[in-house]
């Protein structure tokens, strides 16, 4: 709908009197100048101060004797039975540690026991037959009265003599044969049981299904000295000659030592950045307790008089790490800083800050 301009014009002149005449009724309800207070931006800071820095580091352990023996089996070939020794047992030379079946004929060594009695049987009757043929022969020798006859005797008598000494070194060979056939199949026998060569723990047991063959010079453990402990810790980054806590024992009631990290990556490049060999100032606890777990703990940094500033305070931008100062007159700076070490709580400033200056949290 179209409006006229003269209609309008009045309609603006209306609308200008009436608001002239709200104006006075309304002037009591405006604010008063002098209490209008500008808002006052408040900011979470941290001041720059030395201090000590420590970042921690911990990893688990386990028991490291450096002096070790594997035991391999020695013999022909064997089916395995079963394992007597566990790891972790601490044994005693001589102390049985896997059965084994070994495989040997039965009815052989049964025949061959056979053999050798019935040889040692037929060994002595030859003899004492030998032997009493002998004497009856010296007896006609001596009621002889001929000397011709008497010389002849005696010549047949040494020969029968000579002819037993032969006998027996024949017996001799071939019983010594059946034994020595026998003491092959009992010391094959005898390989059924493997025992300990050396005191110590055992470790590191090969795994055989029931009845898998087990050949000559087969590796079947190893046997660790007890006489030198370390610990050897994983899972932490740890430096050498860094002193240390060693907790071991139940967890409702562990024992700490002390030691001392006397093998790490830092020095030892082949070994892994995460694992270390600790020297334990104690080694008592290690040996009451065998199968409990070792936690280790340390401190991988302690730098005192070190100045310091809240992690929240630095950003990273650019590739460089970033600060915000705030000043005692509420004004706002950017700033570089050079970090020396950032941890999860808190930043080492080599340069950008001064002792004192306020920095801004985010």
């Amino acid at each position: 709908m179209w409006v006229s301009n003269r209609r309008v014009r009045r309609l603006a002149l209306v609308l200008t009197v009436l608001l002239c005449a709200a104006l006075p009724g309304r002037a009591s309800q405006l604010i008063d100048p002098e209490k209008i207070v500008a808002d006052e931006v408040r900011y979470k800071t941290d001041t720059a101060a030395r201090g000590e820095l420590i970042r921690s580091v911990s990893g688990s352990g386990s028991r490291y004797y450096p002096k070790t023996e594997t035991v391999f089996y020695r013999g022909e070939m064997a089916l395995f039975a079963e394992w007597i020794a566990s790891r972790g047992d601490t044994v005693k030379a001589g102390d049985p540690l896997i059965r084994v079946t070994v495989q040997y004929d039965a009815v052989r060594l049964q025949e061959l026991e056979l053999r050798l009695q019935r040889a040692k049987e037929d060994y002595a009757e030859g003899v004492k037959t030998r032997e009493e043929a002998i004497l009856d022969m010296q007896a006609r020798v001596d009621g002889e009265s001929d000397p011709y006859a008497r010389g002849m005797g005696q010549l047949s008598l040494r020969q029968e003599e000579l002819r037993l000494e032969a006998y027996k070194l024949e017996q001799d060979a071939s019983i010594a044969s059946i034994e020595k056939a026998l003491d092959e199949l009992n010391e094959r026998r005898s390989h059924e049981i493997v025992y300990a060569p050396i005191d110590g723990v055992v470790d590191d047991l090969a795994y055989f299904k029931d009845s898998e063959p087990i050949y000559d010079w087969t590796a079947l453990c190893t046997i660790a000295s007890e006489d030198v402990l370390f610990v050897a810790a994983s899972g932490g980054k740890f430096r050498y000659g860094q002193e240390v806590a060693v907790e071991v024992g139940p967890a409702r009631n562990r024992v700490t030592v002390t030691g001392r990290v006397v093998a790490a990556a830092d020095v030892i490049p082949s070994l892994d950045s995460d694992r270390a060999l600790i020297l334990p100032d104690d080694r008592s606890p290690f040996d009451e307790t065998k199968n409990n777990s070792i936690v280790v703990r340390g401190n991988s940094v302690d730098m005192k008089d070190v100045l310091l500033i809240s992690r929240k305070a630095v950003a990273l931008g650019g590739g460089k790490y970033i600060v915000t100062t705030l000043t005692d007159d509420g004004v706002t700076h950017k700033r570089f800083i050079l970090a020396g070490m950032i941890t999860p709580q808190e930043v080492w400033v080599l340069q950008g800050l001064q002792e004192g200056d306020t920095v801004i949290l985010d």
